[in-house]
């Protein structure tokens, strides 16, 4: 999220710029043309990715989500084998202090994720399903 080089490809310039203009201005100012200015391509270069605002959103979420999800799988994996390993990582990934505690990127994430709320809430479904798996794993 918001990693982009000049040497990135499309989409995810595309999807930073958004990210950018949500944090920005909030998702109102996301219109199509912006995020193209954004990320220096056509508009027509942006349809030929993401269809439409929703496509973008939706785009953005599914980033989300699994950014959540390798996130959450780290933190399974830093955990001793055995009894409470992945309540422990849920433990550490909600609460702890370490390399995965609340950063910038977090701070991005939870504005892209209000956003598409706002616009939609049934956009949501991708984090609902990494949310569900992770309760599930417990």
């Amino acid at each position: 999220m918001d990693g982009s080089t000049p040497t990135a490809g499309a989409p995810t310039r595309i999807l930073d710029a958004a990210e950018n203009l949500i944090i920005a201005r909030g998702v109102a100012a996301m219109t199509l043309e912006a995020v193209a200015r954004e990320a220096g391509v056509s508009k027509g270069g942006l349809l030929h990715h993401f269809a439409s605002k929703e496509a973008l959103l939706e785009a953005l979420l599914g980033r989300l989500a699994a950014f959540i999800a390798q996130e959450f799988a780290t933190c399974v994996a830093a955990q001793p084998e055995g009894k409470g390993r992945v309540a422990n990582a849920m433990l550490e990934w909600g609460f702890g202090d370490g390399e995965l505690a609340c950063n910038e990127r977090h701070q991005r994430a939870g504005a892209v994720f209000l956003a598409a709320f706002h616009h939609d809430p049934a956009l949501l479904a991708p984090m609902r399903a990494v949310i569900a798996e992770m309760r599930a794993a417990v």
